[in-house]
């Protein structure tokens, strides 16, 4: 796969969740980000080209507020061979100036471990 994106990921140790927007239902768990956009590891895979919304915990130190809610615009998406899990590049679309400055804080905190996941070991997603 050709390399595009424009910014050096920050590999996440933690797994940052995913929701659907407006829902309970967990998407999956960001491995790494940038301000413009992350690796998505999901159960299932998403279809390319499609645009959903997604809201996105945010790690409970040093932040401002729970979540940050954008677009997602999924540009890729295959099989992990090593974790058997989908992995999906997501662009994030209309995000604020206040969501990059907690993007940053993530970046710049990382790797981070939450005092309730098991690093080596992430949850169960739930479907």
């Amino acid at each position: 796969m050709k390399e595009e994106r424009k910014q050096q990921r920050t590999h996440v140790v933690s797994y940052l969740e995913v929701r659907e927007s407006g829902s309970d239902r967990v998407m999956g768990r960001v491995s790494e980000i940038t301000t413009e956009g992350m690796k998505l590891q999901t159960r299932e895979p998403i279809e390319p080209n499609t645009t959903l919304a997604f809201e996105m915990a945010l790690p409970p130190h040093k932040r401002t507020r729970d979540s940050i809610s954008f677009e997602a615009q999924i540009i890729w998406c295959e099989k992990s061979e090593e974790s058997g899990l989908y992995e999906s590049g997501v662009q994030m679309i209309g995000i604020t100036p206040e969501d990059v400055n907690e993007i940053r804080q993530i970046m710049e905190d990382a790797p981070f471990e939450h005092p309730h996941l098991n690093v080596h070991r992430p949850r169960r997603m739930e479907h």
